[in-house]
């Protein structure tokens, strides 16, 4: 009974076996379409998030009324909408139904896009109509951004879905492969231990034999039937018993002695042998980028640049209730082009403006700027609204970041191999107190100005000019 028992459980740790390899590779293959999901999701988010970006650009260079600016350029803007057209065939040819919100958002994106752009290249100038500006396009890219971060966000709520698939997916492989490492384990050691009894029964085998023909005959019993119920031939083993009955009663006439047999049976145990498996990931890198307006650099005072974007976002500031503070050095240049300082002091200002959303909270700015080190630093700083850890990780990263505002500003700083970095300001106990961007340019050339001119005899202005 003992040996059918365990005959039974060996059959079970197979079928176990047979159950893990399936589930095993039926694993393997849903993280692989999961991945690939996950990659698709990705791509499409960032896809978003690039274009957007490029929308902005657009927007901020309408608003601060730059006629050259090549962000209003038929080129720039037409390859804007063909990048909102390929974000749109990729959700398309999305199988999951999962998508179809984001398909309708984006399809709504594209219009409003498409109709973005004919208001703020209409009129001769090619410029946004200061009159139409606070009505139609100013609340029109508002909602705008909306319908973006709605996208963006149904995409990442896909992702996180996804990641959570993934993370069970693994799991799975794990405890299938566990499951199937210790019954592999499991049933070696009884195999094993199986083997060693049958060489213990053909080591006793083997002395009976080393006696001649004087064989006990409940030796052989022993022997013969321990090594049937070993190997599991349990009916094969009861017909010797009863012939070996029969021969005691004497029931059968004559004994025929058995013939010797070989003393050595050699039998090759077969160790099982670990798979290697190599699991290789390739996850295509898609590198999608801003097209940079390269321009050579050019002396640029900061103090113009400054009062000319805080002029142009006075009406935008008022409305937010946020208070700008400048303290700024006199006669300030850095190296760097008037358009792009104009963009990163635009997009820096838009994105600490918005603060927390807390109506409650103080909203003020203040902009310090200083020549430290031979090199212009300004400071940004944005009053009892700091920033989190996980906003600081990922501004400071050297990916490009999900904010479009951000996104813009890095590009920039980038191009003019200028330094940008976010930190927060502690009070002397050690609590966080307000956000700090922090910019720091090559400086520039001061320009001479000419103060005025002085008539006068050539002795009379050299005697002027000692005293």
């Amino acid at each position: 009974m003992d040996k059918m028992f365990s005959g039974n459980i060996s059959r079970k740790i197979v079928f176990t076996q047979i159950v893990c390899l399936f589930g095993f590779f039926g694993a393997l293959l849903f993280q692989q379409i999961n991945s690939s999901k996950i990659q698709s999701t990705y791509m499409m988010s960032d896809g978003v998030t690039v274009c957007f970006s490029r929308l902005a650009q657009t927007y901020t260079a309408g608003l601060l009324k730059l006629t050259n600016s090549p962000y209003l350029k038929n080129d720039f803007i037409k390859r804007t909408e063909e990048c909102f057209g390929q974000s749109t065939v990729s959700l398309e040819n999305s199988l999951s139904n999962t998508f179809n919100e984001s398909k309708d958002s984006l399809n709504q994106l594209m219009s409003g896009v498409h109709w973005f752009h004919e208001k703020i290249i209409a009129g001769p100038s090619g410029l946004i109509d200061s009159k139409h500006f606070g009505t139609q396009i100013n609340s029109r890219y508002s909602k705008l951004e909306a319908t973006k971060e709605s996208i963006v966000s149904s995409l990442d709520k896909n992702l996180t879905k996804y990641l959570n698939l993934g993370k069970y997916a693994l799991m799975a492989v794990f405890i299938l492969g566990f499951i199937f490492l210790f019954s592999t384990i499991f049933l070696t050691m009884g195999e094993i231990k199986r083997r060693r009894k049958l060489q213990q029964i053909e080591s006793v085998a083997s002395q009976e034999l080393l006696k001649g023909d004087e064989l006990i005959l409940d030796h052989v019993l022993q022997v013969v039937s321990d090594a049937l119920l070993d190997v599991n031939l349990i009916t094969t083993r009861d017909m010797f018993v009863k012939f070996y009955n029969n021969v005691v009663t004497g029931r059968i006439s004559s004994f025929v002695r058995p013939s010797y047999i070989e003393k050595h049976l050699h039998e090759e145990l077969v160790t099982p042998t670990q798979a290697k498996q190599k699991s290789s990931s390739e996850r295509p890198v898609e590198n999608a980028a801003n097209e940079i307006v390269q321009s050579d650099l050019i002396n640029v005072q900061l103090e113009d640049v400054l009062t000319n974007v805080i002029d142009s976002m006075a009406g935008y500031l008022f409305t937010r209730g946020v208070f700008l503070d400048l303290d700024i050095e006199e006669n300030l240049w850095v190296q760097a082009s008037k358009e792009g300082l104009e963009q990163i002091v635009f997009q820096l200002i838009s994105y600490l403006s918005k603060g927390d959303n807390n109506e409650e909270s103080s909203k003020k700015i203040t902009i310090k700027a200083s020549l430290k080190d031979q090199k212009v630093e300004i400071n940004l700083i944005n009053k009892s609204n700091v920033f989190n850890a996980e906003l600081l990780n990922s501004i400071n990263s050297p990916f490009m970041t999900d904010n479009s505002c951000l996104q813009i500003a890095k590009s920039l700083m980038n191009e003019f191999d200028a330094e940008i970095d976010f930190s927060n300001q502690f009070s002397h106990t050690g609590e966080q107190m307000d956000g700090v961007v922090r910019l720091v340019f090559e400086p520039g050339t001061r320009e001479k100005r000419l103060m005025g001119i002085k008539k006068g005899k050539k002795k009379d202005l050299i005697r002027d000019m000692s005293n």
